[in-house]
């Protein structure tokens, strides 16, 4: 059976709202905050745990 001939307006707009912006949703300066806050707890935590396969780490 071959997909519906909308198929790829859908795909082009699913592709546009998931790499476009939030539409308001967020603040953009609250956003860029929360992810920098993220980022710092991500690279924190980097160096306090031990790899896969390595107990107690290095």
């Amino acid at each position: 059976m071959a997909a519906p001939a909308c198929v790829p307006e859908l795909i082009a707009a699913k592709a546009a709202a998931e790499h476009g912006p939030a539409g308001g949703v967020v603040d953009p300066g609250r956003l860029r905050t929360d992810i920098e806050a993220l980022h710092a707890r991500l690279d924190a935590g980097r160096g306090a745990t031990a790899p896969a396969g390595r107990p107690g780490g290095p």
